[in-house]
């Protein structure tokens, strides 16, 4: 006799997060439910294993304001919910929260989940602040729990009114899905590998920025400080920094002409499905993000026993713990940015011990299967 499983259906705007985030709770909880996804297909290429575990459906969510896309969205959503009846909708990222918690109260759906990575309004100002804030407090209107991936975005959820006091709700000490500790751990023959093919020398002290070449990602900045590193470097170990992901708003020229005087230091490589090579093969990763709701990519980085340099910021300083596993510098301050990396560089020592210091904090808190298996039981008890 056949047993009709439950219905979930996880609600994203990018199938870049969808593989990136989700992928490891689907898969874990795709042999107990009935999984659905809704995500905007044609903005990136979706996990195979995806398409042989879940129905997928095409919803052209935008991260752009647009009322009469938003409104197309939301009523595709609504008809989707309608005919499917999950008994849980899951969204991550703003247009899709905002979007899937509306149309999942429509539908009367009883378990509406939004988890937050970041509040994009943080560093906004103005009407646009204001509307996006407004938004995520709509979205904490709709849903029935609210999860965040960092404990400092729920100090600021609250500090700023967006949650009504609702409980926000934080897996472990933070992160979506954790790190997968196999995949992201050091290796040396890599590193050597990836240096030779890219003609690095092994003595090289190599920067490394993993994401979107965006000005909140805070690439200028660490543009700016690569340039000053150089002005202050004479006897001191030769260096270089990577610059690795997607640019999409073309900044990659613009980056390239504030370390013109680099002499071929400074490298480009778009998005990559195996950023663990470029992290074994790396010294320092740095974030001087603007705004994170973790930083998922400084855990990884960690995994891979490398230290980070960034910003004194929401989900920063959960996932760097400042002189013991990186450095963390005042926000926008590209003077104490390229002091940091300039006290890296000449420290050789203290670059291992970050480190190692990295690592294991990384498989003692945020290790995947932990991470996975909190949301998988939290899921459960909702039966």
């Amino acid at each position: 006799m056949k047993v009709n499983k439950k219905k979930i259906l996880f609600c994203v705007s990018s199938p870049f997060a969808l593989n990136y985030f989700l992928m490891p709770h689907i898969l874990l909880n795709s042999s107990n439910y009935e999984i659905h996804i809704c995500v905007n297909k044609s903005l990136y290429p979706i996990d195979p294993r995806l398409e042989k575990i879940a129905k997928i459906y095409n919803v052209p969510i935008q991260r752009q304001i647009s009322i009469i896309r938003d409104l197309f969205s939301l009523f595709s959503l609504v008809v989707i919910f309608f005919k499917v009846k999950p008994f849980l909708v899951q969204s991550i990222t703003h247009k899709a929260g905002l979007l899937a918690m509306i149309a999942s109260w429509i539908c009367f759906v009883p378990n509406r989940w939004h988890t937050f990575t970041g509040q994009y309004w943080a560093n906004k100002s103005g009407i646009l602040r204001n509307v996006l804030k407004n938004a995520d407090r709509i979205i904490c209107f709709f849903a029935s729990k609210l999860i965040a991936d960092s404990w400092s975005q729920v100090v600021f959820l609250k500090s700023e009114k967006v949650s009504y006091n609702k409980k926000v709700i934080v897996l472990g000490d933070g992160s979506i899905a954790g790190v997968d500790t196999e995949r992201f751990k050091p290796q040396p023959q890599i590193r050597q590998i990836v240096r030779q093919k890219l003609k690095v020398s092994l003595n090289h002290v190599v920067f490394l920025f993993v994401g979107r070449l965006a000005k909140e990602k805070g690439v200028f900045d660490l543009s700016y400080a690569y340039e000053r590193l150089l002005f202050l470097t004479k006897k001191i170990p030769e260096s270089e920094i990577w610059f690795v992901g997607p640019d999409d708003q073309s900044f990659k020229e613009q980056l390239k002409a504030i370390n013109k005087n680099a002499d071929n230091r400074v490298k480009f490589f778009s998005e990559t499905i195996a950023p663990e090579k470029y992290m074994v093969a790396a010294d320092i990763l740095c974030l001087p993000s603007y705004r994170e709701g973790f930083g998922s990519v400084v855990i990884e980085a960690a995994a891979c026993g490398i230290p980070t340099i960034g910003y004194k910021t929401n989900g920063l300083i959960d996932s760097v713990v400042n002189n013991r596993t990186g450095i963390l510098v005042d926000y926008k301050n590209i003077n104490q940015l390229s002091e940091a990396m300039l006290k890296l560089l000449k420290n050789s020592d203290m670059r291992n011990r970050y480190g190692c210091n990295a690592r294991k904090r990384v498989l003692q808190k945020f290790d995947q299967n932990k991470i996975i298996n909190l949301y998988h039981r939290l899921i459960l008890s909702t039966n």
